[in-house]
């Protein structure tokens, strides 16, 4: 299964967590879709850099503060763990 892809209306996305919070030290995170429980997806703007940190992500090239990165992933993780809470309350009111 592809992780990554780029979709028609110019955003980038990714079920990758490493990749989604590399990314999200340069480039805004635009969207997270938690409607799966299992993965969710993280939505960037498809800008050309954004494509060049992707490749040199997985070429193993990318540099990056390990403690900015470490901090980032907290940061993510909260915001997944808050989406998802608000759609479990959403749904259950429903």
């Amino acid at each position: 299964m592809n992780s990554t892809s780029q979709t028609n209306n110019c955003l980038y996305n990714t079920s990758d967590l490493g990749l989604a919070v590399a990314l999200s030290l340069q480039f805004p995170i635009k969207d997270v879709d938690c409607l799966n429980p299992q993965r969710a997806c993280f939505y960037f703007d498809a800008v050309p850099d954004l494509m060049k940190a992707t490749d040199s992500y997985w070429e193993g090239s990318m540099r990056v503060n390990p403690q900015a990165y470490f901090n980032q992933i907290k940061v993510l993780k909260a915001r997944l763990y808050a989406n998802r809470e608000a759609h479990v309350v959403s749904s259950s009111n429903t």
